[in-house]
């Protein structure tokens, strides 16, 4: 990695450092993938399987009796509490390692592992307040949305058809502010957990600190959210696909499984690569300074 603050940021460019860290230590991110990712990915691809028979919204007539709430309660719990643990530690091994590997420091797999303790819990305060920061904007805007409704239910429109028109109309717009809003402050985190990993910061701070660090690279940002999600968001794509049959659903599962995780190790990767790449930018501290930075000691 190049240590000028003046060379620009791309996509393809952390892209390509990202393949490099990679591919220069193959076994030691490999482990990880199959420990932390690839259980992450086969829950992902397993919920989106199963959800639909435990929804009272998916099922027909003569089953819909059979509904348990409680089970459907358990389900959804299970898998969030899965997904965040396997996120959580993913998260915090691979950007410790990848950290590493880009100042050219030996990587240790029980180092690795041991560094999901020391950022586990600051992780969670971080996500605590994502979680309340978010619940702030999407309440008011569910409170808009009854008052909107509320305005044309109340407001002596005789036609039906046009009422619901106007209604879906001002949902629809509603909706893409929102959807803006959540874009926009995503892009400006995108670096919060690699703050908290590298830096040791918790709850509010790294987010602030990202903010800080991703100006003027916002769009590399966007683009690496994008390339990624649209990649991922394919294979969940084709599970909703008709024609399978049993076996070929499940070969496929597998397998979308193991490409997921892949593409989820190196979103993680290009993200520590554009941590570092930014702090560059804004702080001038390049690979020869490596052994004053965190981390590395």
């Amino acid at each position: 990695m190049a240590s000028s603050s003046s060379e620009s940021i791309s996509l393809c460019k952390i892209l390509s450092e990202s393949r490099s860290i990679i591919r220069e230590h193959p076994h030691h991110f490999r482990v990880l993938t199959i420990l932390f990712l690839f259980p992450l990915s086969l829950c992902s691809i397993i919920y989106v399987i199963i959800q639909p028979t435990f929804s009272p919204h998916t099922q027909s007539n003569s089953t819909y009796t059979t509904y348990n709430p409680i089970l459907y309660l358990l389900f959804t719990l299970l898998y969030t509490i899965s997904v965040t643990l396997f996120s959580l530690c993913a998260v915090a091994s691979i950007s410790y390692s990848t950290y590493r590997a880009i100042y050219k420091e030996p990587l240790n797999l029980v180092e690795s592992i041991k560094s999901i303790y020391n950022s586990f819990w600051p992780m969670v305060s971080t996500i605590i307040v994502l979680e309340l920061i978010f619940a702030s904007i999407f309440i008011p805007f569910m409170v808009l949305v009854l008052l909107v409704y509320k305005r044309f239910y109340l407001s002596g429109v005789e036609n039906i058809s046009s009422l619901s028109s106007y209604f879906l109309i001002v949902i629809i717009l509603i909706s893409l502010v929102f959807i803006a809003l959540l874009i926009y402050f995503q892009v400006n985190w995108i670096l919060a957990y690699v703050v908290v990993v590298v830096e040791s910061k918790w709850g509010y701070e790294p987010l602030q600190r990202s903010v800080s660090l991703i100006k003027g690279n916002r769009g590399v940002a966007l683009s690496i959210m994008m390339y990624f999600g649209l990649i991922s968001g394919a294979f969940f794509w084709c599970l909703y696909g008709t024609g399978w049959s049993r076996w070929a659903f499940f070969l496929y599962a597998i397998l979308a499984s193991i490409c997921q995780s892949f593409i989820l190790l190196g979103n993680c990767v290009a993200t520590v690569v554009l941590y570092v790449h930014c702090r560059d930018v804004h702080e001038g501290l390049p690979i020869k300074n490596a052994k004053n930075c965190p981390l590395l000691k």
